[in-house]
């Protein structure tokens, strides 16, 4: 036992003076450490990632409170780094620090952190100066220890100077112009290597109440999660302050002590989390009491449904990581792959076409086609644009049930050229708390359900045309397990299968303001063209090519009949149905306008079509996926 002791020792103390090189040999180092030999950063937080090489296993430490060591031990002989994350410096004066670094206690090596204090920069209490239209004086305090200078960029009517105490000041005259007046001037140091601007704006007005922010600083974009932000406000009146919605909630803003003098007031403005699917968008006005028609300004705010905006371009060089427009994916998939929960990310893919290989799995994301490749709201996509998923032999997207209670849809996409005598599942197959809106499903050839299978689905704004099926049991949409249906087209479809050449719906399913037409099953089982329905299906404010059969009579509610032909004056009267020509917009005569259930809707506050056209532009809401403009 004791020879044994004394060879493990033995072996642990010829370890400490080996080390393995990048090939595997063993071999005697001598403790180096290459890596720089000091850090100098400016005042503001950063991230500083320090590389190295050391002849043994490393580890770093410090004491320095502001300094946040978030990798901190590494092996030896290879390329590594440490990752530091710098606080910010909020002190007028430089202050100091170190990291120290050790290998296998031979070495130890200490690297000065030195951070530039506050000082270094040119620090303004806000970035806009307002006057109403008597004008006057205002007094800047510059927080800067930088001997600093300026220079007027645009706009006149404005004097300033600079005070034997450092500060800035500001005189404005009566604005007798009757425009606003607006000028910018640029701060900066000696060298010119720091530097600040400041606008000043005049009203024409003697009330004043705005905010202290620049104009494109009045429209913020705040994410899932919402915040609560402290902004300043410049009145000489008793001012209120009013919220478009009950999510966004402001202070009581005080009293000024004296009336008619210029004054800024602190008001916090709180943004509660969103927990719905879609992008919501609010203000806040702040306004005179003694004119709030007249002397108004407001702060308008957009929140996101989504913590994260994950991006995705056709034209992508490779190589992005997905977090903008510049860095985007150039594949769906790694998109997908990416975004992974519907509560955190959203999938945002330019226009364009994508070609799907091999089966895909849409996880828990919200997903939305269509966008050009620069916007920066939801709100800015361009409806009338799709992105568009090629498909192959396959079914282009699977979707399990998510379990979570979450309405997750595909939104702004088309899906077409899925060619394959498959007869799995379909196309699409989709599940539990996933769907559809805004999506046309068009031209695929596959052996069961051309136009996708869906199961505890909803189906919003969409449109089925130019499918086919080519197998024997199959219909050309198929819904199941309560699936339900809002303004959805189907139209001009081939099935074999008889079991529905549009619509195959089975118990529990439900459709509303539903139109089709122009289906045809080329199997002579029963003749379900339009319609296959099981038992407890139910349909409301539909309308129907006539002559159709079903299986199992559904329960009925305002289900109109449809003309064969499309120009007839109980006719669809879709803009072009014809093959290769497909509008399925309505005419100005068309049957269906007006024709939908308004209840129906609502709850999913719908108020788009699916090119962006009102949704209820009449006296009610039309039937199928397009909106005739009134």
């Amino acid at each position: 036992m004791k020879d044994k002791l004394l060879k493990y020792t033995l072996l642990g103390a010829i370890l400490l003076l080996v080390a393995c090189n990048d090939d595997g040999v063993i071999r005697k180092e001598t403790p180096e450490l290459t890596i720089q030999d000091e850090v100098s950063i400016g005042p503001l937080s950063e991230r500083v990632v320090l590389n190295l090489r050391s002849t043994y296993p490393w580890f770093a430490e410090t004491e320095t409170e502001w300094i946040n060591i978030r990798r901190n031990r590494g092996n030896a002989l290879k390329p590594d780094s440490i990752v530091l994350e710098i606080g910010e410096n909020a002190q007028m004066t430089d202050r100091e620090g170190y990291v120290e670094i050790r290998l296998m206690d031979q070495l130890t090596k200490r690297i000065p952190v030195t951070q530039l204090g506050r000082g270094s920069l040119i620090t303004l209490p806000k970035k806009i100066v307002y006057f109403n239209r008597q004008g006057g004086d205002e007094l800047v305090d510059i927080v800067t220890n930088q001997n600093w200078q300026f220079e007027t960029i645009e706009g006149d009517g404005f004097s300033f100077t600079k005070t034997e105490s450092g500060d800035l000041s500001i005189h404005a005259d009566v604005n007798g112009t009757g425009n606003i007046k607006r000028q910018t001037i640029r701060l900066f140091d000696a060298n010119q290597t720091v530097e600040e601007t400041l606008t000043v704006m005049q009203t024409t007005q003697d009330a004043l109440a705005a905010w202290a922010l620049l104009p494109e600083e009045k429209d913020l974009i705040i994410q899932r999660a919402g915040n609560a932000s402290e902004f300043l406000i410049t009145v000489n009146d008793e001012t209120e302050a009013k919220v478009s919605s009950d999510w966004i909630k402001v202070s009581e803003l005080p009293a000024i002590s004296t009336p008619g003098q210029r004054t800024d007031l602190s008001i916090s403005v709180t943004v509660d989390e969103n927990l719905d699917y879609d992008e919501r968008y609010g203000y806040v006005t702040v306004a005179s009491k003694s004119d709030p028609s007249a002397i108004a300004d407001t702060l308008y705010i957009t929140q996101r449904a989504a913590d994260e905006i994950v991006y995705v371009r056709a034209d992508a060089p490779a190589g992005g990581d997905g977090s903008s427009w510049e860095r985007a994916y150039n594949t769906i998939a790694q998109g997908l792959t990416a975004a992974d929960y519907a509560k955190l990310k959203e999938l945002w893919v330019a226009k364009g076409d994508y070609q799907i290989t091999t089966t895909l799995n849409w996880k828990e994301v919200n997903a939305f086609g269509g966008f050009n490749g620069n916007e920066t709201k939801r709100s800015q996509r361009d409806r009338t644009q799709k992105s568009t998923i090629i498909g192959g032999p396959f079914q282009t997207m699977n979707a399990w049930s998510n379990g979570n209670g979450l309405r997750v849809f595909l939104d702004g996409f088309i899906f077409e050229g899925a060619n394959s005598a498959s007869e799995y599942v379909g196309t699409l197959e989709i599940y539990g708390g996933r769907g559809l809106r805004n999506c046309i499903i068009r031209n695929n050839t596959y052996g069961k359900n051309p136009g996708g299978y869906f199961d505890s689905c909803e189906l919003i704004n969409c449109v089925f045309y130019g499918n086919t099926s080519t197998g024997t049991t199959s219909a050309i949409v198929h819904v199941a397990n309560g699936t339900k249906l809002y303004n959805t087209t189907i139209a001009n479809n081939v099935g074999n299968g008889g079991a529905g050449g549009g619509l195959r719906m089975d118990a529990g399913t439900e459709a509303y303001n539903v139109l089709l037409w122009g289906n045809k099953d080329n199997r002579p089982k029963g003749s379900f063209h339009q319609l296959y329905t099981a038992e407890n299906v139910k349909l409301y404010n539909c309308a129907i090519q006539t002559g159709d059969k079903v299986n199992v009579e559904p329960t009925k509610s305002n289900v109109v009949d449809l003309s064969p032909s499309n120009d007839a004056s109980d006719g669809p009267q879709f803009t072009n149905p014809s093959s290769g020509s497909e509008d399925f917009s309505l005419r100005s005569g068309s049957f269906c306008i007006d024709k939908g259930l308004d209840s129906a809707i609502d709850p999913l506050n719908l108020t788009y079509d699916i090119v962006g056209n009102k949704r209820k532009s009449g006296a009610a809401v039309d039937i199928g996926a397009y909106e005739f403009p009134q």
